[in-house]
């Protein structure tokens, strides 16, 4: 999980009872990350000195299991899996839910292209053009130059014109996000960043502890609810069309989830 070479040999042949010195700030340089680690907000970790020292109590090695009920009933809870046929199953029954949300932000992409396409909302550009300049000019960091914002303009345009169908869609349809739906979301998106690093299965109140500490984070928060209604929204058209499914590969998907990367990068 450290992302730093030079810190990571630090640890390489410690013992039980060694004392490391190292930044924990290089060693874990993602914020969201290291603001759960600390239980601390973002805003914080600027005035948290990054100097730390780590005590080993125990070292754990992992090794490759053999394949047997004991095994099963480990991973899934006794009687649970009692074959090899039923632990594959399980196996793509685990791997169609991690695919899943990959597969509905791909058909996001695709609701979102038709639409802008066909309804076509007709926008002031000039007008656009001046507020997002006048909106840069008011940042204190990470503000755009003027060849940035000419250069960035097309795919916001594009943006806006999608959020005007947005919200006639949940205006329309009177579509409402709970409190309740955005923590849950909040907990499946920390839990997916959990599971980045091979720790699947994280207690519930760990999970809403660390949930509550993104929520509490006013950005953080706004972006939920957009994140939030932006499913819905996604899952009423889902209802709405015809869908044509394809299967395709891995790298089939693969290729396709990037060309969508890379017409949104010109």
């Amino acid at each position: 999980m450290l992302k730093d070479d030079e810190i990571k040999s630090k640890f390489e042949n410690a013992k039980p009872g060694d004392e490391i010195d190292f930044d924990l700030k290089k060693a874990y340089p993602n914020d969201a990350e290291l603001s759960s680690m600390l239980n601390v907000n973002k805003e914080d970790l600027e005035n948290i000195n990054s100097q730390f020292r780590l005590k080993i109590d125990t070292i754990k090695k992992f090794e490759k299991a053999e394949i047997n009920q004991e095994f099963y009933d480990k991973l899934y809870g006794e009687g649970e899996v009692t074959s090899d046929e039923e632990f594959r199953q399980k196996i793509a029954e685990e791997l169609k839910e991690q695919l899943k949300p990959e597969g509905d932000r791909k058909f996001a992409i695709d609701a979102k292209n038709h639409f802008v396409r066909k309804v076509n909302p007709q926008i002031p550009a000039d007008f656009l053009k001046r507020w997002l300049k006048e909106s840069q000019s008011q940042k204190e960091e990470n503000q755009l130059t003027e060849e940035q914002i000419e250069e960035e303009f097309p795919r916001f345009k594009e943006d806006v014109k999608w959020d005007l169908i947005k919200n006639k869609i949940i205006k329309d349809h009177e579509i409402k996000v709970e409190e309740e739906e955005v923590l849950e979301l909040a907990k499946q998106l920390t839990l997916q960043q959990f599971q980045q690093y091979g720790m699947m299965n994280l207690p519930d109140e760990q999970l809403e502890q660390y949930a509550k500490q993104v929520l509490q984070q006013e950005e953080q928060k706004r972006k939920m609810y957009e994140h939030k209604y932006e499913d819905k929204v996604t899952e009423l058209i889902k209802e709405k069309v015809k869908l044509e499914e394809k299967e395709v590969t891995m790298d089939e998907f693969k290729e396709l989830v990037e060309e969508d990367q890379n017409k949104q990068s010109k």
